[in-house]
C-alpha cells in the first residue's frame, strides 16, 4: 500500500518533467529549423557575389541567431536527437553561411514544387570535391585565351566596337562545363543563343573561328566585299566538338541587332530538332544567354518564357545564363542597398530557380553551371545562372560613384 502510494505522489510530477524535456526538445527543433529554413530562402542576399565589393551587403534579420532566441543549448538537444553535427550556434551559423551566402547565392523562393526545392537544397549543401592542380591549370588557361583575345582587339583595333567580355571571362568556363556536362549524358546536339556583349570573344574561343576572319571585320583597310556583309556580333555557327565524353555539336543560332528576339527562334529550333531527331530523352541542351537589362526589360522574353509552358511549345527546359555586368539594371547603389532588386525576378513566372554567382569565382562558376544542368536534366524545366561580374572599362565609374553617391 506504500509503495502503491508513492507511485502514485511521485508519477505526476516525472510525468511533467518528462513532458517540459519533450516540449523544450521540440522548440528547440523548431528554432533550428526556421533558421536552417531562413537561410536556404534568404541566404542569397547576403552572399558574395559582387566580385567589386562597391556596395555594403544588407542586413537580413531573419539570417541572425538573436532573431529566433537560439542558444548553444537549442543546438545540444537537436545534436542529441542526431539531427546536427555541429556543437554550437556559432558553428551552425558558419556552416550556414558558407553554404549559402558563398560565392553561390540560391534563390529558389519561387519554385512551389517541394520536391524541386528539397532537391536543390540537398545538391548545394553537398561537399564539393576541390579542383586538382591540373584542373586548376586548365581553367586557368581558358580565363587567359579570354582575356588575351579582348586585350589583342582592343591594342591592335581600339576604335572598333567590340562588345567586351572583360568582367565575366568566366562564361567561357561555364559554357564549357555545360557542353561536357551535355556530352556525359550522351546529348549529341547543343544549341545556344546570345546576345552581343562577349559573342566575339566565344566565337573564337568556343566555337573556333579562325581569329582572322574576326579580325578583317575591324580592318579599314581590308576591301573585301565580306567585311562589310554583315557585323561580326550578328554571326553563328556551327561546330563538332570533342567533349569529354563524346562529339557534340554546337550551333549558335545568328542574331540581328534586336538582341532578345533571338530567344523564341532558338526555341523553335530546339523545338523542331527535338521532333525530329529525339522525341524521348535525352533532349538536346538548350541554352541562351542575355544581358541584366535585356532580360528584364524586353517583354518578347516574359512571352516566350510563358509559351514553352504550354506542350505543343515545350523544349523541356532552357539554361538561362545572364551576363550581368552591373551596369545596366543591377547598377549599384550605395544609398538605398535594401531596397535591390534582382534582373532575374522575372523568372518567378514560370518558377524558375536562380543560381546567382560572382563571375571572379571560376570553381563557384563551374559548380553553378553543373548543378544548374543536372536540375534542367532532371526535372526538364527552365533554371536560370545569373553570372555577376562587371565592364571592366567602366569600373572607375562605378567607384566614383560610391564616392560620391549624390552626384
Amino acid at each position: 500500500m506504500t509503495n502503491y502510494s508513492r507511485h502514485l505522489v511521485t508519477a505526476p510530477s516525472d510525468a511533467l518533467a518528462v513532458h517540459d524535456k519533450t516540449a523544450q526538445s521540440a522548440l528547440s527543433h523548431l528554432k533550428i529549423t526556421q533558421f536552417i529554413e531562413a537561410y536556404r530562402c534568404h541566404g542569397y542576399r547576403l552572399a558574395n557575389l559582387d566580385p567589386l565589393a562597391t556596395v555594403a551587403r544588407a542586413e537580413v534579420a531573419e539570417l541572425s541567431a538573436g532573431f529566433y532566441d537560439l542558444s548553444d543549448a537549442d543546438v545540444y538537444r537537436t545534436r542529441a536527437a542526431g539531427e546536427l553535427a555541429v556543437a554550437t550556434v556559432a558553428q551552425l551559423q558558419q556552416q550556414l553561411r558558407s553554404t549559402y551566402c558563398g560565392a553561390i547565392g540560391l534563390d529558389c523562393s519561387s519554385v512551389r514544387a517541394q520536391s524541386q526545392r528539397q532537391w536543390l537544397f540537398e545538391r548545394i549543401e553537398q561537399a564539393v570535391t576541390a579542383a586538382t592542380a591540373t584542373r586548376q591549370r586548365a581553367l586557368l588557361q581558358r580565363l587567359v585565351q579570354a582575356e588575351e583575345w579582348e586585350r589583342y582587339v582592343q591594342s591592335a583595333y581600339p576604335k572598333a566596337k567590340r562588345f567586351s567580355l572583360e568582367g565575366c571571362e568566366s562564361l567561357l568556363l561555364l559554357m564549357d562545363s555545360l557542353v561536357d556536362a551535355s556530352s556525359e549524358l550522351g546529348i549529341k546536339k547543343f544549341l545556344f543563343a546570345m546576345p552581343h556583349r562577349g559573342r566575339l570573344n566565344l566565337l573564337v574561343n568556343l566555337m573556333q573561328v579562325p581569329p582572322w576572319q574576326i579580325l578583317r571585320h575591324f580592318d579599314s583597310e581590308q576591301g573585301s566585299v565580306t567585311r562589310r556583309h554583315d557585323l561580326p556580333f550578328h554571326l553563328g555557327g556551327t561546330l563538332r566538338k570533342n567533349a569529354s565524353h563524346g562529339e557534340v555539336e554546337i550551333e549558335l543560332a545568328h542574331n540581328p541587332s534586336h538582341l532578345e528576339s533571338v530567344y523564341p527562334v532558338l526555341l523553335g529550333m530546339a523545338r523542331a530538332y527535338q521532333d525530329v531527331h529525339c522525341p524521348a530523352l535525352p533532349w538536346p541542351t538548350s541554352v541562351v544567354l542575355h544581358g541584366d537589362a535585356a532580360f528584364c526589360g524586353q517583354g518578347v522574353v516574359m512571352e516566350a518564357l510563358k509559351l514553352t509552358q504550354h506542350e505543343g511549345y515545350s523544349v523541356h527546359g532552357t539554361i538561362h545564363v545572364i551576363i550581368n555586368n552591373q551596369i545596366g539594371f543591377t547598377t549599384a547603389n550605395a544609398v538605398d542597398v535594401c531596397n535591390h532588386r534582382y534582373c532575374s525576378d522575372i523568372a518567378r513566372i514560370i518558377d524558375a530557380p536562380v543560381f546567382h554567382v560572382n563571375a571572379d569565382q571560376p570553381e563557384a562558376v563551374l559548380h553553378a553551371a553543373r548543378m544548374a544542368f543536372a536540375y534542367r536534366s532532371r526535372f526538364g524545366v527552365d533554371v536560370v545562372i545569373d553570372l555577376i561580374g562587371y565592364r571592366r572599362t567602366c569600373m572607375h565609374a562605378l567607384i566614383a560613384i560610391q564616392v560620391l553617391p549624390n552626384c
